[in-house]
């Protein structure tokens, strides 16, 4: 088994699945370089794939000179939608929850080559609000197997 490249994987299938993600869906290191900075992103909509961890679905099986284990490979895509001057949220709700929806539908059920399952949803969780702008976070798992052999 290779080294999976899901986090960038998920991050093109977003940018090509969902309309307004397009060309705005970046990578963790984005957004821990724009928390460093103290910034927010520029576009009024944007999302970050951050890998979450990993979680062993069984306690693995060793036999035949290999050690096989099923592993719950676990990423979160970070909503950030800018809502200055929605003091009430009229406008800025209808579309945090299109788009919450919108990042589900498009991600539960689509596949990785290096896994032996698809995307499943998790949870999704409202973690800020700051600054005018409202950050949401969704959960995503995908199954794979890792077999050592001696």
């Amino acid at each position: 088994m290779g080294v999976p490249m899901s986090a960038h994987d998920l991050q093109q299938h977003l940018s090509a699945n969902v309309a307004a993600l397009t060309g705005r869906v970046q990578a963790v290191a984005e957004l821990a370089e724009l928390i460093r900075q103290d910034k927010l992103p520029q576009a009024p909509i944007a999302a970050f794939v951050v890998p979450i961890g990993l979680n062993g679905r069984t306690e693995g099986d060793a036999g035949a000179n290999a050690f096989t284990q099923m592993i719950d490979d676990i990423y979160g895509v970070i909503l950030i939608v800018r809502t200055s001057g929605d003091i009430g949220g009229g406008k800025s709700l209808p579309t945090i929850d299109q788009l919450i929806w919108q990042v589900i539908l498009a991600t539960c059920g689509a596949d990785d080559d290096d896994a032996i399952g698809v995307y499943r949803f998790l949870r999704g969780r409202l973690i800020e609000l700051k600054a005018g702008t409202i950050f949401y976070q969704i959960d995503f798992a995908i199954q794979r197997q890792i077999q050592v052999t001696p």
